[in-house]
């Protein structure tokens, strides 16, 4: 892929050399779609799945340092401000021409919602989902939309024995994640996970 990261026709070509020999005009064949734009859109979904999960999330841990941090320094500026307010420490403080005006009362508000909001982040777990699930979740949303659309059926699986998945969709995602794996370098999902993903991806109305 060139170094701008751009999708080009080189790019297209190189995905779609991915495929096992026979597999897109299988997928053709199963999407009833001898389409040349089909190939497009499998090269540059595949594409954008391999460049999406190699993003790297975060790590929670980090993530909640932070948001000690944020807590501990918001309930100390509070902490801070109410002591400003005693008669005798502003009495003092404006003697010495300190000025007191920015301390009121959204002030200390403010400095107690930020301590309270990250007390309260702080207290879940960390649901975001993987980069790289994330990008199959979109993958198999858009074969699914093909699917739906050249077939006129729903994307899913048909059948399941000794969790082995079969259907027309399961083998359509089966060749793309062969593909993808060819691409990023990996190993295809087994059979068993990635008919679990069909199962459970999100259907749309």
């Amino acid at each position: 892929m060139d170094s701008s990261g751009g999708f080009g026709e080189r790019e297209q070509e190189r995905v779609l050399a991915c495929f096992p020999e026979g597999a897109l005009a299988e997928i053709e064949r199963l999407l009833r779609s001898p389409s040349p734009s089909v190939r497009g859109d499998l090269a540059l979904w595949i594409w954008s799945f391999v460049e999406e999960r190699k993003e790297r999330r975060i790590p929670a841990k980090k993530i909640a340092a932070k948001l000690e941090r944020i807590h501990r320094t918001a309930v100390a500026y509070r902490d801070l401000l109410n002591s400003l307010c005693d008669g005798e420490t502003e009495w003092r403080l404006v003697a010495s021409g300190f000025d007191l005006d920015w301390v009121d009362l959204p002030a200390i508000d403010l400095a107690d919602d930020l301590a309270s909001a990250a007390a309260k982040a702080l207290t879940r777990k960390d649901k975001g989902g993987h980069p790289a699930e994330v990008a199959r979740a979109v993958l198999l949303n858009n074969l699914g939309d093909l699917y739906r659309r050249s077939t006129g059926k729903k994307p899913r699986f048909t059948s399941r024995t000794k969790g082995e998945y079969s259907g027309s969709f399961v083998r359509i995602a089966e060749l793309v994640d062969q593909a993808a794996a060819v691409l990023a370098g990996t190993r295809p999902l087994p059979n068993s996970t990635l008919g679990e993903a069909v199962r459970q991806r999100k259907r749309r109305p």
